[in-house]
This record gives C-alpha cells, sequence and structure tokens, in this order.
C-alpha cells in the first residue's frame, strides 16, 4: 500500500567529538513496502538552484540506501559494519568519501517509523567526521 507520510530527516556530523553541520529536512513523502524492504520517495529545492532533487530511500534492519538525482546527485549506501565508496556529484565538482556504518537501527511503531544511522565519514585514507542521520515517518494527518 502507498501512502502519503510526513517526513523528518535530521543529520548530524561531530568533529572531534564536536557537533556541528545539523542539518534538518522536513518534506511530504510517498512510502511503500516491497520485498520486505521500506521506501521513501520525495522531492525538495536544493538552495541555489533552479531544479528539484529527487530522492528515493531504501532500508531494511541492516541496511539503508539513499540515491538523490538532480543537482545534486549522490548513491549512499549503509550496511552495518561494512564501508561503502560515495560519490557526491555537485555542480562545483565530485566530491568523493568512504562511509563506514557503525550502526543501523530501525524501530517500527503502530504510527511512526524511526530509523537511525551512525557511520563513519572518511575522505582520502582520514577521517572527516563521526556522523548520524535520523529519520521520522508518519502518517500525514487528515
Amino acid at each position: 500500500m502507498r501512502k502519503n507520510v510526513e517526513l523528518v530527516i535530521s543529520g548530524l556530523h561531530r568533529e572531534n567529538g564536536i557537533g556541528h553541520a545539523n542539518v534538518k529536512t522536513e518534506v511530504p513523502a510517498l512510502y511503500f513496502r516491497k520485498n520486505g524492504s521500506h521506501y521513501l520517495i520525495y522531492q525538495e529545492a536544493a538552495e541555489g538552484f533552479d531544479r528539484k532533487t529527487k530522492t528515493r530511500i531504501k532500508f531494511a534492519e541492516n541496511r539503508l540506501e539513499l540515491v538523490r538525482q538532480g543537482p545534486l546527485a549522490t548513491r549512499m549506501t549503509f550496511e552495518k559494519h561494512k564501508s561503502h565508496n560515495i560519490s557526491y556529484n555537485t555542480p562545483y565538482g565530485v566530491f568523493h568519501f568512504v562511509a563506514v556504518t557503525k550502526q543501523i537501527r530501525v524501530d517500527e511503531a503502530k504510527d511512526c517509523i524511526k530509523v537511525r544511522v551512525d557511520y563513519e565519514l572518511e575522505s582520502e585514507g582520514s577521517k572527516v567526521s563521526d556522523s548520524s542521520i535520523h529519520i521520522c515517518v508518519k502518517e500525514k494527518n487528515a
């Protein structure tokens, strides 16, 4: 079953234990389940660009994949205790990172799904930050 939901995504990047770059996005999204995975699809305006970025998030118990298409394009894969290369394509160039996933937690309740991903971000073999993504999915109020 497909349904319209309220989606809140927040991210925090910490360098040397100090939090900074806290980003929060609240958008309407389309939610559905397929073959044991949860899917979220939404669009958001990219600051400074005319085109919107389309994002698809697919997650299950130990894996989350985020794919963005548009002016800011990327494919990020997080799997518990695994490393994945990430290329972040922007109009200003491509940035390369490695995400080392520490933990993925999915909590499903009757009216809400919460997802947390904790990971380490590396660039050119050096740790850039300890990071986390928090996702909250709630049914839209009628």
